[in-house]
Formats: structure tokens, sequence, C-alpha cells
């Protein structure tokens, strides 16, 4: 069978994660802000390495939880929203972000 995502096509994959259809899912870092516990980044069939971002890996390198996770990475900016203007000035690093999120909490 083949199935075509409604919208998007990493909302998709990530609803086959969760429904434990598959283990991992290839596409970009934001698979991450979907709840996927692994995204398949790069691939190169010729040698059969790939690259991938393990979710819980990626939250105790931050200490953060998942929530803050999200909010930060929504506040950074990613291929589907721009990074918010008030980040967006002179030299521009993910821990502003995170900084921010944890001083000013969006929830």
């Amino acid at each position: 069978q083949c199935f075509q995502a409604p919208y998007l096509a990493v909302a998709q994959l990530a609803h086959f994660a969760d429904q434990g259809f598959v283990q991992a899912c290839y596409g970009p870092h934001e698979m991450l802000l979907f709840g996927v516990k692994t995204a398949v980044v790069s691939m190169n069939p010729a040698d059969g390495a790939f690259d991938f971002v393990g979710l819980n890996h990626v939250l105790a390198g931050f200490q953060v939880p998942y929530p803050t996770l999200v909010d930060a990475c929504l506040v950074a900016g990613t291929d589907y929203s721009k990074t918010l203007p008030f980040l967006n000035q002179g030299d521009f690093s993910f821990s502003q972000a995170l900084t921010a999120v944890r001083k000013m909490p969006l929830a």
C-alpha cells in the first residue's frame, strides 16, 4: 500500500513511529519536534552508512524536558517557522533560545 500524508509528511511519519509501525524516520532534524525518537538525517547508500539523531540524547545533552526543547526550537526557528526577531539580532546561538524559554516559559 501507499500512503499520502494529508499535509506534512513529517507529521505522518511521526504518527507511524508513535503507533510502532516504524523504528526510525528519515527526514530533517525537525522530526524531533513531532516526538520522533530516532531521526535518520542522512544516508550514504554506497557504503551503507547513515547518521541519526536520538531525541533522548538531545534532551540529555541540553538538560531540558521535551516541552522546553520544542518551545526553544520554535523560538529559534525551523524550516517551518522563522527565528523570532528578539533573537535574530547579531550572533545567534541555540543556547540563547533555551535561555529565553527558561526565563519566560511559553505555557
